[in-house]
C-alpha cells in the first residue's frame, strides 16, 4: 500500500491468511487460492461474492446466451 509519505507498506494477511485489499472495497482473497494447483473456481468465486449474486450472474448469463440462440 502507498502510504501518505509515497512509501510502500505491506498488508498483512489476516491471522486467517486472508488478504483484504486497501484499494478495492470488498474484494479480498485467501492466500492459500495462490499455491492451489487445480482451484475451483466456482466454489472460489462463490465464496467471495456471494452464492446468490453467483447464482443471478449465472442465470443472467444463461438467458443472455438464450436470447442469441433465438436471433
Amino acid at each position: 500500500m502507498l502510504d501518505e509519505t509515497g512509501q510502500y507498506r505491506a498488508v498483512l494477511p489476516t491471522a486467517e491468511g486472508i488478504y483484504h485489499s486497501t484499494m478495492l472495497p470488498g474484494f479480498w482473497l485467501r492466500l492459500a487460492w495462490l499455491w492451489e494447483a487445480h482451484p475451483d473456481l466456482l466454489a472460489t468465486l462463490a465464496e467471495v461474492v456471494g452464492t446468490e449474486p453467483l447464482i443471478a450472474a449465472l442465470r443472467g448469463a444463461t438467458q443472455a446466451a438464450d436470447t442469441e440462440e433465438t436471433r
